[in-house]
C-alpha cells in the first residue's frame, strides 16, 4: 500500500506509464480509497435552507434515494439497449449532484442522517438494474476522486466544466478511447455567475 501511493497516480496511468494490465489492477484500489475522502463539514460553517445545505460559500442539494424512480430510469435504458442490440453501444451515465460528489462519505451521514443511502449506492442500484447489455459509467467515484478540486459551481447544482472533463474522460475509457488531454481545452472563466441556490 505504501509503495502504491507512492508511484501511482492517475496521470500515470493516463499517460501509459504502467502497462494496461498493471492499470486495470490498481486502478479499483485507488478509486475506492480516495472516493472515501471529502469535504468535511465539521470543520467548517453549516446552514441549512430548505433542501439545500450551504456550507461556507457554497450550496448542497440534499439527496434522497428513490428505489422505484431508479429502476424506472434503468428499465427505459435497458429498454434502449435491447432495441439497439447489435446496431449501437448503449451508455449510461448518470451524474451525481456536488454533496455526492464532494462531501465526505462521514459529512453525507451527519448531514442526511446514518443509514441513509448514498449517491454512489443509489446510482449502483440504478447500474444493476440496467442489465448487462448497457455500459454504465462510474462518473460519480471519477468526480469523487477530484473531490479536492474545483468540480462544482459553488452556488449551483451543476457541475463545472472540468467536472464534466473528468466525467467525460470515464466516459472515453469505457467507450474505448483516449480522452482529449485536459491541456489541449481552452479555458474560459466566466465571472459574475449567480447560479440556482444564490437566492
Amino acid at each position: 500500500a505504501e509503495a502504491f501511493e507512492k508511484y501511482y497516480g492517475p496521470a500515470a496511468a493516463d499517460s501509459g506509464v504502467m502497462s494496461a494490465a498493471v492499470t486495470e489492477a490498481l486502478d479499483p484500489i485507488a478509486r475506492t480509497a480516495d472516493a472515501d475522502d471529502g469535504l468535511n463539514t465539521a470543520d467548517h460553517a453549516v446552514k441549512w435552507h430548505g433542501n439545500v445545505v450551504q456550507v461556507d460559500d457554497g450550496g448542497y442539494e440534499t439527496y434522497g434515494f428513490y428505489k422505484q424512480g431508479a429502476a424506472n430510469v434503468a428499465s427505459k435504458v435497458k429498454a434502449a439497449a435491447a432495441a439497439l442490440s447489435g446496431k449501437a453501444r448503449v451508455f449510461y451515465v448518470i451524474a451525481p449532484n456536488s454533496l455526492g460528489g464532494i462531501m465526505s462519505n462521514a459529512s453525507f451521514a451527519s448531514l442526511l442522517g446514518a443509514g441513509k443511502t448514498s449517491e454512489q449506492g443509489g446510482i449502483a442500484y440504478s447500474y444493476q438494474c440496467a442489465g448487462d447489455k448497457v455500459i454504465c459509467v462510474d462518473a460519480c467515484t471519477a468526480l469523487r476522486m477530484h473531490n479536492s478540486e474545483y468540480i462544482y459551481l459553488r452556488t449551483d447544482h451543476h457541475w463545472n466544466g472540468l467536472g464534466a472533463y473528468y466525467a467525460y474522460a470515464e466516459w472515453a475509457r469505457d467507450a474505448g478511447f483516449t480522452p482529449v488531454a485536459l491541456s489541449d481545452y481552452n479555458t474560459l472563466v466566466m465571472p459574475g455567475c449567480l447560479g440556482s441556490y444564490y437566492y
